[in-house]
This record gives C-alpha cells, sequence and structure tokens, in this order.
C-alpha cells in the first residue's frame, strides 16, 4: 500500500500537521505494509521519520493520496503505480478522476467535481 504525500498540503516540506504517521501507524496495525510517497522528501528524509519510501513504478496494490503533491493530476498512473487495483483520494487532491489500469477501481472522499462549465 502506497500512501501518497507525506506533508499536510502540496507544496510545503513540512511533516508537521500530517496525517502520515497515524495513517502508517493504523495500516501497520491492520497487517498492512505502507510505503510513503511524496517527490519533495527524498527516500532518506522519508526513512528518518520512520516511513519505508515507495519508488515510483514499483508494484502497488493500492494507493492512498493523503495530501495533494506537485504535478498530481499529470501523472501517469498507470506507469507511476503499476497494479494498483484501487486508488483512493482521501483529501479530494485530484482537479478529476485518474486514468487507471484496467480493472483498477478509484474512490474519492467528498463531494463531487465540478461539472464541466461551472
Amino acid at each position: 500500500m502506497v500512501v501518497v504525500g507525506a506533508a499536510y498540503r502540496s507544496g510545503v516540506h513540512e511533516l508537521r500537521y500530517s496525517n502520515t504517521e497515524d495513517i502508517v501507524e493504523l495500516l501497520e496495525a491492520k497487517g498492512a505494509t505502507p510505503f510513503v510517497w511524496d517527490p519533495s522528501f527524498s527516500a532518506e528524509a522519508l526513512a528518518s521519520r520512520g516511513y519505508a519510501a515507495w519508488r515510483e513504478g514499483d508494484q502497488a496494490d493500492c494507493v492512498l493520496i493523503q495530501s495533494g503533491i506537485d504535478g498530481i493530476d499529470s501523472l501517469d498512473w498507470e506507469r507511476a503505480f503499476p497494479g494498483a487495483a484501487l486508488v483512493v483520494d482521501g483529501r479530494r487532491a485530484l482537479a478529476h478522476e485518474p486514468r487507471l489500469g484496467a480493472g483498477a477501481s478509484f474512490a474519492a472522499v467528498g463531494s463531487p467535481w465540478p461539472k464541466r462549465g461551472d
């Protein structure tokens, strides 16, 4: 499982106020092996906080967007998260539903995106 976004919000190189630690602990308590990915943090910086760093392109079963990251809307989801069966946008960080691989599902928390022209 990949938790996307270590920081509280996009463009902030700060872990204070982030839900990542709580999410990782909850996933581990349920027996999952969570990885954290945020391109604004190095693998070493994530490891220093006790997170297993995930590398773009590694196999991923499930992706949870905990906060936005710069460029998230232009991400090639099939290439970035191969094998992901489920992507959950827990922060409504995406402006639109991502294009996923065959058989993959997407869910978002909160209200739907505005209709075209809104």
